[in-house]
Parts: C-alpha cells; sequence; structure tokens
C-alpha cells in the first residue's frame, strides 16, 4: 500500500514539529552574558553554585552571575524570573507559591535563594532573612553568603529585632566557624541599628569591639579613622567609630596586620582571609576594595598567582571607579 504524497508529507512535518520540540524542551537559563537553551537541565542549588547539565555535561555557575531561568514545568518560579528585576511585589509572590509547591530540595533552595533580592526589595526584610538562611544553612559558602538580604531596615523598625532573633536562633545550627562568624557580625549590625543593648555583649564577644561604639543618645559621632595600610595604627579613643560596621573594619585591619607583622606564609594566608571578610561583611564600604588590594598583593606574594589575578578582575570589576580598582589593573596580566 502506497501512501499518498500529501500524507507522506504531513507525517514529516508532524515528525519535524515533534524533533524540534523536543530539542528545546526542558530547562533555560542566562548566566555570564550566555542564554543556554538546548539540552539544559537545572538541578538546583549544590555546593553553594547553580548544578546544570548542559549538552551532556554538568556544569557550574556562580549564583551571582545567573541572570535569568526558566524550569519545565514550573509556570510559578518561570513567572517571579520575569518579574524579578521589573515587578518585585510580583515576584516574591510568585517565588512563595514556587517554594511551596517544588519537592525537589535542591529546586526548593533555588527558589528560596532567588527569592531573596525581591523580598529585600519589597520591604519584606525578616522574610527575606527567613529564605536566605534556609539556604546558607545547606550551604554556607561565600557564594551564598554575597547574595544575603542588604537593605537593612531603617532605625525603629520592628523588623530589625525580629531579624537578628532569627539569626541568632540559627546560629548554632552552623558548624563552620566562619559562617558562625558572618552571622554574628550580621546580627550585631541589626542589632546596634535598633539600639538593643544585647549589641555591647555581642561586640565584645566578637574580638573586643568596644562598648561605646554603640549609639547613645548623649554621644556625637566622631570621625572615623581611615584604615588601610599594612601598619595601619590602632585607633586611640577619640577616633574609635560609633558604627559597628566601622568598628569591626578597623578590628579586621587590625587583624591582618598583626599576621602579617608575624610573617611565614600561613601568616600571610590568615591575613588575606581576614581582609577578604571586609568585602564579605561591608561590600559597600570604601574599605572593601583597599581591603581586597592588599589580599591580592598577599597572595602574589605566597606565588597564589591564580588566586592573585582573581581578586585584582574581582576589584576592577566591582569596584571599576576606586583607586584600588587603577591599581588592580596593573597587575592583571
Amino acid at each position: 500500500m502506497r501512501l499518498s504524497a500529501r500524507l507522506v508529507g504531513a507525517v514529516l512535518i508532524t515528525m519535524t514539529s515533534l524533533m524540534a520540540a523536543s530539542a528545546f524542551a526542558g530547562d533555560r537559563l542566562r548566566a555570564d552574558g550566555m542564554t543556554y537553551a538546548n539540552d539544559v537541565t537545572i538541578d538546583g542549588i549544590k555546593n553553594g553554585q547553580l548544578s546544570t547539565r548542559i549538552m551532556g555535561k554538568d556544569r557550574s555557575f556562580d549564583l551571582s552571575r545567573v541572570e535569568w531561568m526558566e524550569l519545565e514545568g514550573q509556570p510559578n518560579f518561570n513567572k517571579a524570573e520575569d518579574n524579578r528585576k521589573k515587578d518585585v511585589k510580583t515576584a516574591a509572590a510568585a517565588y512563595k507559591a514556587a517554594i511551596n509547591n517544588l519537592n525537589d530540595r535542591k529546586l526548593r533552595m533555588l527558589a528560596e535563594l532567588r527569592s531573596v533580592e525581591p523580598l529585600d526589595q519589597d520591604g519584606k526584610y525578616t522574610d527575606a532573612v527567613t529564605n536566605f538562611l534556609s539556604v546558607y544553612s545547606a550551604w554556607p559558602a561565600d557564594s551564598v553568603w554575597k547574595l544575603r538580604p542588604t537593605n537593612t531596615p531603617a532605625e525603629g523598625s520592628t523588623m530589625l529585632k525580629d531579624a537578628a532573633a532569627r539569626i541568632e536562633r540559627n546560629i548554632p545550627s552552623f558548624t563552620a566557624a566562619d559562617a558562625k562568624k558572618n552571622l554574628e557580625f550580621w546580627q550585631l549590625d541589626l542589632l546596634r541599628k535598633a539600639k538593643d543593648p544585647k549589641a555591647t555583649a555581642l561586640a565584645a564577644k566578637l574580638g573586643g569591639a568596644p562598648a561605646d561604639v554603640l549609639p547613645t543618645a548623649n554621644t556625637q559621632t566622631p570621625a572615623t579613622p581611615k584604615v588601610g595600610g599594612t601598619n595601619a595604627p590602632e585607633a586611640t579613643a577619640k577616633e574609635t567609630p560609633t558604627v559597628v560596621g566601622d568598628a569591626a573594619i578597623l578590628l579586621f585591619n587590625k587583624q591582618a596586620s598583626e599576621y602579617e607583622s608575624k610573617g611565614g606564609n600561613e601568616n600571610m594566608a590568615l591575613a588575606a582571609a581576614t581582609l577578604l571578610r571586609i568585602p564579605a561583611h561591608y561590600p559597600s564600604s570604601s574599605e572593601a576594595p583597599v581591603a581586597m588590594l592588599r589580599a591580592a598583593k598577599l597572595q602574589k606574594q605566597l606565588k597564589h598567582e591564580d588566586e592573585a589575578q582573581r581578586l585584582f578582575q574581582a576589584i576592577v570589576n566591582d569596584y571599576e571607579k576606586t583607586a584600588a580598582a587603577r591599581e588592580a589593573k596593573q597587575y592583571l596580566q
């Protein structure tokens, strides 16, 4: 039995359509300026990175470099992704629905982390902190930490104490010392802004940040000292900053200088790691690129060229208009 030419043509068209549909079915994402739409599977968060499989090969992406994603069969998540930059309220609501519907733990954590920014932008700081902590407790990595909510509520907001309390409740579940310190400094900043007396004891616990760094009704704000050089002097009582964030930066610089003064590769490495806590905790501070530059130079002295180059490039990318960025360009190969 022969098929008519018309029938054969219809069959071929149908088969071609099915093949095309299957080729473009699945997940999609855009990261580092590249769009991946062919044979993509997004697995979720793993080891603090976005875990995917593209064209049959495992591929990980820095979560901060992911611009947009689409999950097959997840309309709420996709609606949130479409709106995260143009309508944060809609995005936050859609992420919430996606979180409730996703059964896969890694994908649910991905939705939780992606929801942090729109929740933060929408003024729902406590909810943003809650979702962030859910992910950070599973993956306490720097790549996750830098995506924490940063729009701290105004003084007097009840969200300050609420968020600080949530952080405090979560700290015991962390085993990594660095992650605990991250959370404690964050809690300290919130308590300080809330003018909570608990801040004084926590500041002392975190390395001797003086009690008078906390603002009081009868205290004027003294000038914040510039800190950056290897031999940065210790702040005098007159120079003591009144903002806990500045006190922490001063402390990190002091500790790094002490490590450097001892000499040796191990101490230089500890100095570099300590300096990098400044941009990790306080990325908008003017001291952040200065600290990164010091850390990069230390890595170069240690002959860790790849790490040094990564830091020099990060300074240029993230702080391009600063003196530190201009100096960092001179080291880029």
